[in-house]
């Protein structure tokens, strides 16, 4: 687990981006790479508690993915705590020990397995996921009177994710009261919108996937495998939202690694699973929309750029009203 928070004026080095010792083959640069953050500075003072969120990165992923949102985040008085989940992330150090994650997002049977099948293991897995991250929120609640001089809100939390860890974070509505808001950057969303009820949700897409549901409405049903598992995020979408309300944002011009910090990386990388928009924009993009619905479900600001979408062009956003409860008898 990583914090970024609110910090007083420190003299303490200026953190890396990731250990040396969780790198691997491909991101052995990294580690080399420095953020605008100090290593263990003392945590700021403000008249008012900071609200902690969670972040979930994807499956094969890094607690540190998504440095650039959390790290805006924590300038604007938000408490971030990133949860590295061992076995489906890319390496964890533990204790002086790594462990690294060798489980396939298919599951055991691999892509071909039934649709069911694969959806039953990521369900057990978002579940495991959902225990660690409840766990971190108790611990930081059990350090915060000594650690943080009671500066941290773990009484009103959200949670943000990227892909798996999207998911992970929907998980946690209605599971967890403390739990109030959550966004998944484009990811499916599992089983993890099995507990949700009214709390806040927001999706952000890259366009493919508003693409692809209006490819599968001329598909045959059940379909290949893959439909079948679209079809099934789809209608768990689709029914939540026209239930209890949240927003669907789509990003044009994006792929799914657009979503983390991989667009600021040396140009090799950033040609991986990105798509044409420039970096510096879906930044802007990711840090407004995501920081806009927080301080809206957390602190009661209404946010001007969910309801004006128009002031960025790129973004098709599509706002669900929670429904009225049936009259009770």
């Amino acid at each position: 687990m990583q914090l970024w928070y609110p910090a007083a004026p420190s003299s303490n080095p200026i953190a890396r981006y990731q250990r040396w010792r969780e790198a691997t083959l491909s991101t052995l640069y990294t580690p080399l790479l420095h953020t605008h953050s100090h290593t263990d500075a003392p945590i700021a003072s403000a008249p008012t508690q900071f609200p902690v969120l969670l972040f979930g990165p994807r499956w094969g992923g890094a607690r540190t993915q998504d440095t650039a949102l959390a790290e805006d985040l924590a300038s604007h008085g938000y408490v971030v705590a990133a949860v590295d989940h061992p076995y489906n992330a890319a390496r964890v150090e533990i204790n002086d020990h790594i462990i690294t994650g060798n489980e396939a997002l298919e599951g055991p049977g691999g892509p071909s397995s039934p649709a069911a099948v694969q959806i039953a293991f990521w369900n057990s897995n978002l579940d495991l996921w959902a225990a660690d991250d409840i766990f971190v929120l108790n611990q930081l609640a059990a350090l915060n009177p000594a650690r943080f001089h009671n500066a941290l809100d773990t009484s009103r939390a959200g949670a943000f994710g990227h892909s798996f860890g999207g998911a992970a974070s929907f998980r946690l509505l209605g599971l967890d009261p403390r739990i109030l808001a959550a966004v998944n950057l484009d990811g499916w969303t599992y089983g993890g919108l099995a507990s949700r009820t009214t709390q806040p949700m927001m999706l952000i897409d890259e366009q493919a996937v508003a693409d692809r549901e209006h490819d599968l409405l001329t598909l045959p049903t059940p379909g290949a495998i893959p439909d079948q598992l679209d079809r099934a995020d789809n209608t768990a979408v689709e029914s939540s939202l026209a239930r209890f309300g949240g927003y669907r944002l789509y990003v044009r011009d994006t792929q799914h690694m657009d979503f983390t910090d991989q667009p600021l990386l040396p140009p090799l990388r950033r040609l991986q699973f990105t798509g044409p928009i420039e970096p510096a924009r879906i930044q802007t993009i990711l840090r407004q929309t995501v920081l806009g619905f927080f301080d809206q479900t957390l602190r009661n600001q209404s946010s001007p750029l969910l309801n004006s979408p128009s002031t960025m062009p790129e973004v098709t956003t599509e706002h669900y009203p929670a429904q009225p409860a049936p009259a009770s008898k």
